[in-house]
């Protein structure tokens, strides 16, 4: 399309990319897209600043929006950066002109000259297409696994919405906890145990691709999160330390527990069952819900404890390798080992 600049976004285009990403993108998990969630996002992450990039229209209007956020994995004693591809929308009046792709294929050239080494994401079937012309590779469907805490609740409102949506809304923790539940800052206050913890799970998760999780990146994600807030059960044993962090959310009618973390210094059964126990004796949810794929000691356990697998839906999770020397490959499920925190629609 002629008089269509594609540009690096600038500051003082947030209102502008702000009021497009409202109009094409709705509230989005938070219930509003504004300038503390977008700020979070893009530009505290200890990842560091998404790259952003913008078309604009004849008029310098912003018509256009892509962004990358970038992220952090490790594998085998190697770390691999990496770009998450999150926003992404078009003025109405400008779609079907190839915005799209442009602005994408222009965010990857410039992703991969800045070193990044892989891009990833959990595009929904109607875009999912776009991104295979783009290069993309189809890893996976993601489909969490569940255990039911309510069954007569639970069989009656899956029942009953049949065939309806399966959007989630936002639930105060305090819906789904019997007690007041630890605070991620809370819990991360005990830097020494954090510490202790964090080089135990790394060690554990070193022969496939995992979040390079650190305290900064803890109390980014699951502390500082606008509008969004997450408790943490732990349990200790032998002087090692186990804890999950979840939030609650509502679905069906029913109420939801997350596990979006389950962080274990090793593989104890031991521990780790005490944990999963403590979860479910302080949680008042209708079910709980997971994700950790087949290989990984977090997946041994919950199976172990009933959780099943969903047998529909689920998300689509696609990767674009820019690097050709990694530890292991991104395009097999078999090479990673990410959960429901790293899943989770941004």
């Amino acid at each position: 399309m002629n008089n269509v600049e594609i540009r690096h976004y600038q500051p003082e285009d947030e209102s502008a990319v702000l009021a497009l990403v409202q109009q094409g993108m709705g509230g989005g998990p938070t219930g509003k897209r504004d300038e503390v969630f977008w700020r979070w996002k893009h530009f505290d992450n200890p990842f560091g600043e998404s790259i952003a990039m913008v078309a604009t229209g004849p008029a310098g209007q912003i018509i256009g929006l892509r962004t990358f956020m970038r992220w952090r994995f490790a594998a085998k004693g190697t770390v691999i950066n990496a770009v998450r591809a999150v926003d992404t929308v078009t003025h109405p009046e400008y779609r079907r002109y190839g915005i799209f792709s442009t602005l994408t294929k222009e965010a990857v050239r410039q992703t991969k000259e800045s070193g990044v080494d892989l891009i990833f994401n959990t595009p929904n079937a109607q875009v999912l297409p776009g991104y295979l012309k783009l290069g993309w590779s189809y890893v996976s469907l993601i489909r969490p696994l569940v255990k039911v805490l309510n069954y007569p609740r639970f069989a009656s409102r899956i029942l009953r919405s049949r065939g309806k949506s399966r959007a989630s809304g936002q639930l105060p923790l305090e819906e789904v906890f019997r007690d007041r539940s630890t605070s991620v800052a809370q819990f991360l206050d005990d830097t020494k145990s954090i510490d202790r913890l964090l080089d135990s799970y790394r060690t554990l998760k070193n022969s496939r691709l995992f979040t390079d999780r650190s305290p900064e990146y803890l109390r980014w994600r699951y502390s500082q999160y606008p509008e969004v807030n997450y408790g943490v059960v732990h349990r200790e044993k032998g002087g090692s330390m186990a804890c999950a962090i979840l939030r609650s959310s509502t679905r069906f009618g029913l109420k939801e527990a997350v596990i979006t973390e389950l962080l274990l210094p090793g593989p104890d059964e031991g521990l780790g069952s005490s944990l999963l126990k403590e979860i479910k004796a302080r949680v008042s949810a209708d079910y709980l819900i997971a994700f950790f794929p087949e290989g990984s000691f977090e997946r041994h356990l919950l199976r172990r404890h009933g959780f099943h697998q969903v047998p529909y839906a689920g998300q689509n999770f696609t990767v674009n390798v820019l690097a050709g020397d990694l530890p292991c490959n991104p395009r097999v499920m078999g090479s990673w080992d990410i959960c429901l925190g790293d899943l989770e629609v941004f």
